[in-house]
């Protein structure tokens, strides 16, 4: 159970989405973690991250040729991509992207982190 309860709070999905660090205790300001298979038809291959840069690198395989939305609640500043993966420019500071996956191949990421806290968007429904 507990290594199941700290892989979500590294890395969440579910069919079309991914998101990356979306319950970071403030206490893993650095770490990395290999292996977790997702629930998007994927395998989160690395994920490594140090909140004191800002600064987030993955690699997915997917098993099959998709879309999926990555999500970094802390917002997205910037992304460097392999070409033709990212499916629109980003906007900086939004907390998604959309991007197409290939089978089969591994696909590296490398985001720089906005300064939003995680639970933010909860202020900004509040007050819509």
């Amino acid at each position: 159970g507990i290594p199941a309860i700290i892989m979500e709070m590294l890395a969440y999905s579910r069919p079309g989405v991914i998101e990356v660090l979306p319950a970071l205790p403030p206490s893993l300001v650095k770490g990395s973690i290999q292996g977790i298979r997702l629930r998007t038809f994927a395998k989160l291959d690395k994920l490594a991250w140090d909140m004191g840069a800002r600064t987030v690198d993955l690699t997915v395989t997917s098993v099959r040729k998709q879309d999926v939305t990555l999500i970094a609640r802390h917002g997205i500043e910037a992304i460097t991509a392999p070409a033709g993966v990212q499916a629109a420019p980003l906007q900086a500071g939004m907390a998604d992207v959309d991007l197409h996956l290939p089978e089969n191949r591994p696909v590296t990421f490398h985001l720089i982190l906005g300064r939003r806290q995680p639970l933010d968007w909860v202020k900004q429904a509040a007050h819509a």
